[in-house]
């Protein structure tokens, strides 16, 4: 048995990804950490071994060994994360037994670890339910069939059912409160908060992109996974180019097989000219990239929780199409996107409209604005946070 440290103020914070990446799930993770961070807390990372170790006061990096030499793990189910979250649990028993924690936060399927492990040692556990697991692997070709289907619902149900409180992305709580009703959940909204280029940035983009200043730049930002709907932007891109000819449609977010595939299909329905598909970029960089694009999209076609990059798009002050999905329905109604049904005709008919209505674009980039400074502030997360960690803390 190694030193037992006291237990005050100390997290135990469980992320099964490649930890720190510019995507999703690990830029909502740095999120927490910096809250905690901010609010006193002293915080264990437990994570993969690739990925930056982003500098947080308080947070110390507990990485697995590279056993067998991986270096990349995809988003989604693979061998390789399997292997690597077997790695976790492990690691997560010998921690458990070492130190002392007030709470373990574990981020998506680490949570089933978690409820086993610190929840038999009365150790409150947050779910971090930036998904859900189910939806998530709903296109998968071997979890989304209706038997394999059922059995991860139910596994779901388990877990909601074994965990203290849940902190999900905005617009799972239905879901969870369907489950078990009386469940604490905390919806966040991350904030997101995108440095405004400069015109000489933007310049420099366009020359490298080889976009005219008369062109019409329509953007996506993200993976290239079947559910994110990228497909359907693509087989959009002819009746766009019908309506407004000088348009350019640019991709960022290509990687390894799904960015070739992708590139193929674009071959199949455009000119060259009229697309530019980019590997993913810094998130530094991508400041330029809105600043750049008249319209930004999110085609995404199924799934509950809101897309990370909704909220980046916000703040960078972008006129956004959105699909009209359970995944987007927080920003319905509030006249920050143009909502629309998942299929190419309404998607190329709602971007053509906004191309050729720039009164209607400046509209929507200072509604965006507006929007993302009253409601997507550190400080409010950071409040956010803390009344959670008190919550679940105060019913320990």
């Amino acid at each position: 048995m190694g030193r037992r440290v006291q237990a005050e103020h100390r997290v135990l914070l469980v992320a099964p990804q490649p930890f720190y990446e510019d995507r999703g799930t690990p830029i909502a993770v740095r999120r927490v950490l910096e809250a905690l961070s901010g609010i006193g807390y002293r915080v264990d990372v437990l994570t993969f071994p690739m990925g930056q170790s982003v500098p947080i006061p308080g947070v110390r990096y507990i990485r697995l060994r590279d056993r067998l030499g991986i270096r990349h793990v995809p988003i989604g189910f693979s061998l390789r994360k399997v292997w690597l979250d077997c790695g976790i649990l492990l690691a997560l028993l010998g921690l458990l037994r070492r130190e002392r924690y007030q709470v373990v936060h574990a981020v998506e399927e680490a949570a089933f670890m978690a409820a086993v492990t610190a929840g038999g040692r009365g150790i409150p556990v947050i779910y971090d339910m930036q998904s859900s697991i189910p939806e998530q692997l709903a296109t998968h070709w071997f979890f989304g069939t209706p038997p394999l289907q059922a059995f991860l619902r139910a596994c779901e149900h388990w877990l909601l059912r074994r965990v203290d409180s849940v902190a999900c992305s905005r617009g799972l709580e239905s879901r969870v409160k369907t489950v078990v009703p009386t469940l604490p959940v905390r919806e966040w909204q991350y904030p997101s908060t995108i440095a405004d280029a400069s015109d000489a940035d933007v310049t420099r983009l366009r020359s490298k992109l080889g976009v005219d200043r008369d062109t019409k730049v329509v953007l996506y930002a993200g993976n290239f996974e079947d559910y994110q709907g990228v497909s359907l932007l693509v087989e959009a891109i002819p009746a766009v180019r019908a309506r407004v000819s000088d348009v350019l449609f640019v991709l960022v977010g290509a990687d390894g097989r799904g960015g070739s595939e992708m590139e193929e299909l674009l071959r199949s329905v455009a000119p060259v000219d009229c697309y530019r598909i980019l590997q993913r970029q810094p998130r530094e960089s991508m400041a330029s990239f809105f600043r750049l694009a008249d319209v930004v999209v999110s085609p995404r076609t199924h799934g509950s929780n809101l897309p990370l990059k909704t909220l980046e798009y916000l703040a960078a002050g972008c006129a956004t199409v959105l699909t009209d999905i359970p995944a987007h329905s927080g920003l319905a109604g509030l006249d920050l996107a143009v909502m629309v049904e998942p299929d190419a005709a309404a998607l190329s008919s709602a971007i053509a409209d906004l191309l050729e209505d720039e009164v209607r674009i400046s509209q929507m980039r200072g509604a965006a604005k507006a929007y993302a400074e009253s409601h997507l502030s550190p400080a409010a997360f950071v409040r956010s946070v803390k009344e959670l960690y008190e919550s679940v803390q105060s019913d320990a």
